[in-house]
């Protein structure tokens, strides 16, 4: 039955809203019409894994466990990950959502999307869940 998963995927967002898997669907305000985009999957206590072109960069971000605010979110500068060479088109992609992801300082929940906006409170990403 489609009931089942649904109620399970809004369990898991209402009691750990960054788990699971994000895909980019907006950067800077311009969407990002195309068949493969970046993506962002958090698993437990912070670790993230990003796919943001050619090449796959993990770490731990600093979530509300140790940051001032509940919804406070900081991805670290160094990374560990691949070094891939990418075409030209998704070079740029990646350079550009691995810059913004930098900015990032905070983010808002609105149903199935995540925001995260950097520390003047622009939004510079909008990311659509995919799966828990």
């Amino acid at each position: 039955m489609a009931e089942g998963p649904v109620e399970i995927t809004v369990f898991l967002l209402i009691n750990n809203p960054l788990s699971g898997s994000w895909q980019v669907t907006e950067l800077r305000g311009t969407p990002l019409n195309m068949s493969w985009r970046p993506h962002i999957a958090f698993t437990g206590a912070g670790t993230f894994e990003v796919t943001a072109g050619c090449n796959t960069l993990s770490g731990v971000a600093q979530t509300k466990q140790n940051l001032l605010r509940p919804n406070d979110v900081l991805f670290p500068v160094e990374t560990a990950g691949t070094l891939l060479a990418c075409q030209a088109d998704l070079a740029t992609l990646e350079r550009a959502f691995l810059n913004d992801l930098q900015d990032v300082r905070h983010y808002q929940q609105e149903g199935f999307d995540l925001i995260l906006f950097d520390k003047a409170e622009t939004a510079i990403m909008r990311l659509g869940f995919t799966r828990s």
